[in-house]
């Protein structure tokens, strides 16, 4: 009776304190949320966003300058632009004729932290159809070295690939991250996203993160992006010569896709 008593009062600890667990981490993650909506995030932008992504602007104390998502067909024929940031966020209308489903979307995220005024640039992927050729994919970023520099150690890459769990839901998992680049110069930088080349997955996401220290305070500036995607396992690589201007290079057959955004300080 001792052993059983003792039993009931054991599990009886572990459901309090699972309780008490989960409700500080769904706290956490209301505050978190309410914290980006306040600084320009909206809900759909939210949606979007992997948790660490949250945690990064919460923590960075970071407000929105801009976030916007183009979304691409098997063909990489744009099909819609959308803005995704603070109040007055609207959808422009996808062209008469697309497909309305996408293949790959490239989001620009670009935040300001409100402490030391640098400016976050993060480049993402998404693939919501998982494409056949999956190996390193080309990306790169450029930017106009007159308004920014890279901050020393401001870089961080990550994939991702979803895999689909039993409630219907998908659950992301890390597949690869680095501090290092494959190469930049003043005018931007350039990495590799890893593609994952599992069978058990729904999607594939990534992202370059890149902290920029600004040396103007006000006017309009671009930043350029560009993702290659290659077809077949043979060595395939990109530059940035100049503002803008992306140079791919290697044997194989690719596709790629550029977009810009243009924003004021």
């Amino acid at each position: 009776m001792r052993k059983k008593l003792i039993c009931v009062f054991f599990s009886l600890v572990v459901i309090l304190t699972s309780g008490t667990s989960y409700s500080a981490y769904a706290n956490e993650a209301n505050q978190v949320d309410a914290y980006l909506i306040e600084h320009g995030f909206t809900q759909e932008a939210l949606d979007n966003m992997l948790d660490d992504d949250k945690e990064y602007y919460y923590n960075q104390n970071c407000s929105v300058i801009s976030i916007t998502q183009y979304d691409y067909d098997e063909d990489m024929n744009l099909i819609s632009t959308r803005n995704l940031a603070g109040e007055g966020a609207d959808n422009q209308i996808m062209p008469y004729g697309q497909i309305s489903s996408t293949t790959l979307s490239l989001l620009w995220y670009i935040t300001k932290n409100n402490d030391t005024g640098n400016i976050t640039v993060e480049y993402s992927y998404i693939w919501n159809k998982v494409p056949t050729s999956r190996f390193q994919d080309p990306i790169g970023v450029s930017w106009d070295s007159k308004y920014f520099r890279m901050k020393d150690g401001g870089f961080r890459k990550s994939d991702y690939y979803f895999i689909t769990n039993s409630g219907g839901g998908s659950n992301s998992v890390l597949y690869s991250e680095e501090d290092g680049y494959a190469n930049g110069n003043e005018n931007g930088v350039v990495w590799y996203a890893d593609l994952y080349k599992g069978s058990n997955c729904s999607s594939l996401r990534g992202k370059g993160l890149i902290v920029l220290i600004p040396k103007k305070t006000s006017g309009s500036t671009t930043f350029y992006g560009h993702y290659v995607h290659r077809k077949l396992g043979v060595s395939l690589s990109m530059s940035i010569p100049a503002l803008g201007s992306f140079s791919v290079s290697g044997a194989s057959t690719y596709d790629e896709r550029g977009n810009q955004k243009t924003i004021n300080l």
